[in-house]
């Protein structure tokens, strides 16, 4: 299911954030898979931009390697700084907010890292409880499952207003402090078995590609809790398949945005994107590997340039010679 937004702010905030990114004509984006094309999402960057986005990632890294126990209080306090200081931040979240409130549920979870840009300032937001799960499969909530109170989160964030104008001043060392504090209050603690029955979760994902993520880590986390669950919420549904996984499973997926030929023609409309990327971007979603073909015959020499930019392209281009030998032999 596709939430239509009527004021067509999630696509507006991907575009002007640069967490949608369309490439030059002659420069596409090389991906990790070692094929290339002409977009890139971090939807991440919502968060207000690159360097607030890292950032955040940077202490999220932090945390989880040193001091686990204050990354819930942390990153709940970041998150409400920032959406009290970005409105194209607020704007992104009050959407989330408004699809989750539709839904309903009695808590809202997040997956490490990056759904957790969306997942907490949604639940403060909604004033229910928040879930983070992990890759390595552990689950922390507060301690009892009705604890909504989000007040010393607001409170901390009042007192560092006046300190910083950018998410991206506030020093790990006072964050820790204003973390330790936050902790005690909220008391946040591992989930037992069970220790979630009956409760109804809503899953809140910056992004959904294959949805492997949901299988292999997510979906097995909350049954394990007892938790049920029959809805995602999605700020970007890449459209390759990730609803059919999730459908199969017992969830529906609830996107903002698609990336499909909708998108892109929306995007041209508002002044986005130009006509020739909107005809590459279709051709890409048409088929990722004519596009390749059809670029490769229009730029002979542009695989043989690649070899000068550096180990990380190499190591995509040897990849990609492997992969699409065929290919290459054909133009």
């Amino acid at each position: 299911m596709e939430l239509k937004i009527k004021d067509e702010t999630i696509l507006k905030a991907l575009f002007t954030t640069d967490a949608f990114t369309v490439c030059r004509p002659d420069r596409p984006f090389w991906y990790t898979s070692g094929s290339f094309g002409p977009y890139y999402i971090n939807t991440h960057y919502l968060f207000g931009d690159r360097a607030a986005a890292e950032y955040f990632l940077r202490l999220t890294d932090h945390f989880l390697a040193e001091e686990r126990e204050l990354l819930p209080a942390a990153l709940l306090f970041l998150t409400h700084y920032q959406y009290r200081r970005v409105e194209i931040y607020r704007n992104v979240v009050d959407r989330v907010v408004e699809a989750s409130r539709q839904r309903g549920c009695d808590l809202i979870s997040g997956g490490e890292r990056r759904d957790w840009f969306f997942s907490l300032p949604a639940a403060q937001s909604l004033e229910v409880p928040t879930i983070f799960l992990f890759k390595d499969g552990e689950v922390i909530a507060p301690k009892t499952a009705e604890i909504r109170n989000y007040a010393p989160v607001e409170e901390a964030v009042r007192t560092a207003w006046p300190k910083y104008t950018d998410i991206t001043q506030i020093p790990l060392p006072e964050l820790r402090e204003t973390a330790k504090v936050l902790a005690d209050e909220m008391n946040f603690a591992p989930v037992a078995a069970n220790g979630l029955r009956g409760k109804k979760v809503l899953h809140v994902a910056d992004l959904v590609t294959l949805a492997s993520s949901y299988t292999r880590n997510w979906l097995p986390a909350l049954s394990e809790c007892g938790a049920e669950i029959d809805a995602t919420l999605a700020i970007v549904d890449r459209g390759q398949g990730g609803d059919e996984v999730l459908a199969a499973a017992g969830v529906e997926l609830i996107a903002l945005t698609t990336i499909d030929e909708n998108m892109f023609v929306k995007a041209r409309e508002l002044g986005l994107i130009d006509a020739d990327q909107e005809s590459a971007l279709k051709e890409f979603l048409l088929s990722p590997e004519e596009f390749m073909r059809q670029f490769l015959r229009r730029n002979p020499d542009w695989l043989s340039a690649q070899e000068e930019l550096g180990a990380s392209i190499r190591a995509r281009l040897e990849i990609f010679r492997e992969k699409y030998a065929a290919l290459i032999r054909e133009v």
